[in-house]
């Protein structure tokens, strides 16, 4: 490596696609058994809660088709990035 350029990161700078999580909503008060439902959600959809209802909210203020454009994209450089990885080895 040759300077700081090329140099790769074990982590991203944000692990958001909508930047630094640097805010939090106020707490809200449900029955147990909301709770236990939404918990199954978020486990159905391979997510722990806290991911679950940050992309529930994201979807609901931006909507779907900007969530998944930005997923999409984020999955397309990762893949870019593995691509990459396997031409040097090679």
């Amino acid at each position: 490596m040759d300077s700081i350029d090329d140099c790769s990161f074990a982590r991203s700078s944000s692990s958001d696609v909508f930047g630094k999580l640097d805010a939090e909503l106020p707490p809200v008060r449900i029955s147990a058994d909301v709770l236990s439902e939404v918990h199954k959600l978020a486990s159905a959809a391979g997510m722990n809660l806290s991911e679950y209802l940050r992309t529930m909210v994201h979807v609901r203020v931006f909507g779907i088709e900007h969530v998944l454009t930005l997923q999409a994209d984020r999955l397309r450089r990762a893949m870019g990035n593995a691509e990459q990885l396997q031409s040097e080895k090679q």
